[in-house]
């Protein structure tokens, strides 16, 4: 997992190089403009591509709470059902360690 993160990160560098030689050409106005605008059409993009069910089911799918360990799937049905999924989430440490990580 963190060679992937790793090698994922050279994304990030790859994607310098094109937003600097626009920052140089242009302004900083346009040029941070242009990424926000990016990120806007990206999100628009994947809200309307990408589907959290297989094509053939028209509903969405409903919440899905999954035991790792045993691989148990439970119905997440309330808020409150919800809120202890994440608390369960929170006690794993590897949940804690790519938080962090992430976070930092």
């Amino acid at each position: 997992v963190q060679l992937t993160g790793i090698i994922g990160q050279l994304g990030q560098i790859v994607a310098v190089v094109p937003l600097a030689a626009l920052l140089h050409a242009t302004s900083w106005s346009v040029a941070f403009g242009s990424v926000a605008g990016l990120g806007v059409l990206f999100a628009v993009l994947t809200y309307a591509i990408i589907r959290n069910r297989p094509p053939e089911r028209r509903d969405d799918p409903v919440d899905l709470s999954v035991d790792t360990q045993t691989g148990a799937i439970r119905v997440v049905t309330s808020a409150a059902d919800l809120r202890q999924g994440f608390r369960e989430s929170w006690a794993h440490p590897g949940t804690r360690l790519g938080f962090w990580s992430h976070f930092t």
